[in-house]
């Protein structure tokens, strides 16, 4: 059964407008449309549109988005370039992690920083 674009925006919590952008972007030359031009979704679809938003969503560009699904729609002979697209931005999901937790470690010691300074003044 072919899903709707308001029924697709409505189950994956997006805007029609985002999921228009993602096809005029190129991210999704597998949709089909009726004979009126209405773009219609399936199952597999939704997937593949689960997969760009997890990729937009950590910071992937368009282009490498667009990439990947162009690597996936050929098959799996494509499978070792889109296992190393996705490695590559495994490892810069971690860097950023990374980069967070050290954010996060002086943005705690600030804090401390500042509580002790109000409990010192509120005890003078």
């Amino acid at each position: 059964m072919p899903y709707t674009i308001k029924q697709v925006a409505e189950r994956l919590n997006i805007s029609e407008h985002t999921l228009r952008y993602y096809d005029r972007q190129g991210l999704m030359p597998f949709l089909k449309r009726d004979s009126n031009g209405i773009r219609c979704f399936t199952e597999e679809d939704i997937c593949v549109i689960e997969l760009i938003m997890c990729l937009k969503k950590s910071n992937m560009s368009l282009a490498n988005i667009k990439e990947f699904i162009s690597l996936y729609l050929l098959g799996e002979k494509t499978s070792n370039l889109r296992r190393a697209i996705l490695m590559n931005h495994k490892k810069a999901i971690l860097k950023q992690i990374d980069q967070l937790h050290e954010s996060l470690c002086i943005i705690n010691y600030k804090l401390d920083h500042c509580n002790n300074n109000l409990e010192n003044s509120s005890n003078a």
